[in-house]
């Protein structure tokens, strides 16, 4: 049960991660304590209009704008894909069927799994 949980949380901070999302709490935090710092010296209202304006912003905004500037920068390297160790002739297959697993051999050689599993199944002893 805790492992699923940790997984589970581990699985969602890696999609926020990629979606991006850190960016977005980090620009909400920043707003929020703006708007929390100037709401002292003046109105609520005021407060939101200065920390939402672009020409104020704080540290913490300035470093979110060029963690996000140097993010989109960087160029995706792409490197073509090249299978070592499958011919020409062949082709990958993947057969739901029965083998449940991907194999390496020409489409005519599923014909000799056409039938089931062996009957009884194989026991393992152990």
């Amino acid at each position: 049960m805790v492992r699923c949980r940790i997984a589970t949380g581990v699985a969602v901070t890696v999609l926020a991660f990629t979606l991006g999302l850190h960016w977005v709490f980090l620009q909400s935090f920043a707003w929020v304590n703006m708007a929390a710092g100037d709401s002292v010296e003046g109105s609520f209202l005021a407060a939101i209009k200065k920390a939402m304006d672009t020409r104020t912003s704080c540290g913490l905004c300035r470093v979110i704008s060029a963690g996000k500037k140097a993010e989109k920068d960087v160029p995706a390297n792409l490197v073509p894909l090249e299978l070592d160790g499958v011919a020409v002739d062949q082709s990958i297959v993947v057969s739901w069927l029965n083998t449940h697993s991907l194999s390496r051999s020409t489409p005519t050689a599923l014909s000799s799994r056409a039938h089931g599993p062996p009957t009884p199944p194989p026991c393992i002893l152990g």
